[in-house]
């Protein structure tokens, strides 16, 4: 009976450590469906290509010029750019919370640790 009672402790254990990695998974899934929905269009998407338009930043670097926390907060209250001389249109960005820890999640699947500043 001990045997089974600790058999079960640990299969509950280690189901429940793979919990987080799946909800990371799916967050940043989501957030890779915003990036593929909303950016692409001007923003490199992935780890190695330019950017469609050269004065969009490849997200692959964002994390490297924002915090997370800056950034989530940018993608809350709003923002507005336009990738001139190509893209002469106003996008504006504005996410949920939800939607910004998304794409945050996803950003970091792109993007290595940052080093101490």
């Amino acid at each position: 009976m001990r045997f089974k009672i600790a058999l079960i402790a640990c299969a509950s254990t280690i189901v429940m450590i793979g919990l987080p990695a799946r909800a990371e998974d799916a967050s940043s899934a989501r957030g890779g469906e915003i990036a593929k929905t909303r950016c692409a269009r001007c923003h490199a998407l992935d780890e190695a290509t330019a950017s469609p338009y050269p004065g969009a930043y490849p997200f692959r670097k964002v994390l490297e010029r924002w915090t997370s926390e800056d950034l989530k907060t940018a993608l809350t209250t709003g923002i507005i750019a336009s990738h001139p001389p190509q893209d002469e249109t106003v996008h504006e960005m504005k996410l949920s919370p939800e939607e910004a820890a998304d794409f945050i999640a996803y950003l970091q699947t792109l993007t290595p640790a940052p080093s101490p500043r």
